[in-house]
């Protein structure tokens, strides 16, 4: 029986009125895109964990206003609801989906945006277990893992970056790699035409992020790129005439975009990553801008006397100077997911005069580039040991061909010639 007091207004309406309920204001954010009623649970309330999605609380969330995000942590292990038709997996399909289809890039294509398929999560979640993995030092891979499939579920030309280098991987894991198939040219185009789309408009900061970990996946791709099957048809034996590779244009490109994007800014996801670790690969064993103990010794006297390096009041007027002092300190460093970085500086800090005598196969760059490449071979990178093997073998076939003037070019090229197996690896190290 109702109160006394409502019965007057049950009379006047035939209705019982509907008592107003209290609002959620501190609920998390994805909650409030989806309109739903937050159960306020934290640290991740149960209503996104349900739907799969990230959780996030106030504004210092890792989602920006409007963006709907998976959540990568515990997904798969979900039980679907039993009142839920549609399938985890294309829930999960149409928040990718329309988050692409809302991004900064998607308002301005429209339907021209590429909609994801079933097969295409399957490959995105081989890329968050196992490919992105391969991309980083054993601290920064960790950092790469969280942060760049959320980038890819937001930004266009990042998923397909994404998609095309996991089907790179996939591929040159075979025992005989083929060519690249339709689905990883189709993205690859995709992520560099819409990578390039994005760099001449104004950027969000979220699109910063993406912009510089896409241009970090496309250089790899080019890397792996290599159709020579022999020394012969390989760089520098492939094409005498003067010329920069393709791979080498890309990588410089991205100091540029270095410029752009900025990691290390405040607002950037990828802030942490710098704190964890040096992106210029120093530290106290290895200091790439400048000469370590006062001298190059682990190189070769010849080497030094060819390059013009036995006297310290002219280092630092050669072009040899900066990749001699790299080389030399990276010489006693095996190369593995924990030096990666160190490795790297060989060209990302390369200096435009030795960039321009690379382009003109300098017998004094190449030289260089030999021992490079000869401390690379051994640990097996997927995206660098045929391009690092071949070419090795070309420079050495290159040298004792084209420039066997080279005073002890048979010393020099000892150790390039025994890390790519042109001779036997039972003579002593450099």
């Amino acid at each position: 029986m109702l109160p006394a007091s409502a019965q007057p207004a049950l009379a006047k309406t035939g209705q019982r009125q509907r008592k107003a309920h209290k609002k959620s204001r501190a609920g998390c954010g994805n909650c409030k895109i989806r309109r739903v009623k937050c159960d306020e649970a934290k640290p991740k309330c149960k209503k996104c964990i349900a739907f799969g999605v990230s959780c996030n609380y106030g504004t210092k969330g890792s989602t920006s206003v409007g963006e709907l995000v998976l959540s990568f942590e515990g997904v798969s292990c979900m039980e679907t609801p039993s009142r839920a038709p549609v399938s985890m997996n294309q829930t999960m399909l149409d928040l990718v989906n329309y988050n692409l289809r809302h991004s900064p890039t998607g308002m301005i294509l429209g339907e021209q945006i590429y909609k994801l398929k079933a097969q295409d999560l399957e490959v995105l979640d081989k890329f968050r277990n196992r490919t992105v993995l391969t991309i980083g030092t054993d601290v920064t891979k960790w950092v790469l893992q969280a942060e760049t499939p959320r980038l890819a579920c937001l930004h266009p030309f990042l998923m397909h970056a994404v998609l095309a280098f996991t089907y790179a991987h996939d591929r040159l894991l075979k025992r005989v790699p083929s060519q690249a198939g339709p689905a990883e040219l189709f993205h690859n185009y995709k992520g560099a035409a819409l990578l390039n789309y994005r760099l001449n408009t104004d950027v969000t900061p979220s699109e910063r992020d993406a912009i510089w970990i896409t241009s970090t996946l496309i250089s790899g791709i080019e890397w792996s790129k290599v159709e020579a099957e022999s020394p012969e048809q390989a760089w520098p034996l492939r094409d005498l005439e003067p010329g920069e590779p393709d791979w080498l244009t890309l990588s410089q490109g991205k100091n540029k975009i270095w410029d752009l994007s900025d990691p290390s800014r405040a607002d950037s996801c990828f802030r942490n990553l710098l704190v964890k670790s040096n992106l210029e690969g120093g530290d106290a064993d290895f200091t790439p801008y400048e000469l370590k103990d006062g001298g190059f010794h682990n190189l070769p006297s010849p080497l030094l006397d060819f390059l013009g390096l036995t006297d310290p009041q002219t280092w630092q007027s050669s072009p040899y100077y900066r990749a001699a002092t790299i080389v030399s300190q990276l010489i006693p460093f095996e190369y593995n997911q924990s030096n990666l970085l160190k490795f790297t500086t060989f060209l990302y800090l390369m200096t435009p005069e030795f960039r321009q005598l690379w382009t003109e196969k300098d017998p004094g760059v190449v030289l260089l580039i030999s021992y490079w490449y000869a401390k690379t071979i051994p640990y097996q990178q997927w995206w660098t040991r045929k391009r690092a093997f071949l070419e090795c073998q070309a420079i050495c076939i290159f040298l004792e061909r084209y420039h066997n003037n080279i005073p002890y070019l048979d010393r020099l090229l000892e150790f390039p010639n025994r890390s790519c197996g042109l001779v036997s690896t039972q003579q002593h190290a450099v």
